[in-house]
């Protein structure tokens, strides 16, 4: 007799009420992902930043960084659905996050990525760096960036 698999889900559940400023803004970070709204990303980010975006390249201007999450979000045939795992602070200004990612509404929840979020003294996120993300999450941000027709 076969037995189901189990899902691949863990979700974030007794996370500290004082989390880090580091892993606050990475939470956040997700969130926005969540809601769709990249003003708001701009908003966590410094005026100077260094992030690494979907195609790879370094940016340096929350603005750029801004747009191209805008035009992931227009090009989604449907909102992608991000649970938070886990948050690691490390140093005085560093988190890494942990999530899971479903694309669509009819998806299972599976391994997304873990990213690597350092802030400055006032919170603002000042890197940004997608540190080990699931094979099929780099699959699906190039059809994603891609430009629609």
């Amino acid at each position: 007799m076969a037995t189901a698999s189990p899902e691949l889900r863990l979700v974030a559940s007794d996370l500290p009420q004082d989390l880090t400023p580091a892993c606050r803004a990475a939470k956040e970070f997700l969130e926005c992902l969540n809601t769709q709204d990249a003003k708001r990303i701009r908003g966590l980010l410094a005026n100077e930043v260094q992030m690494v975006g979907p195609d790879g390249r370094t940016l340096t201007d929350p603005a750029e960084f801004e747009a191209i999450e805008e035009q992931g979000f227009n090009n989604m045939e449907q909102p992608w659905r991000f649970e938070l795992v886990n948050l690691l602070p490390f140093g005085s200004h560093g988190c890494l996050m942990e999530f899971t990612v479903a694309s669509d509404s009819e998806m299972a929840f599976r391994p997304g990525a873990i990213d690597h979020f350092e802030v400055d003294d006032e919170g603002k996120i000042v890197r940004f760096i997608p540190y080990i993300a699931a094979s099929w999450v780099n699959n699906a941000v190039e059809n994603i960036s891609k430009h629609k027709r």
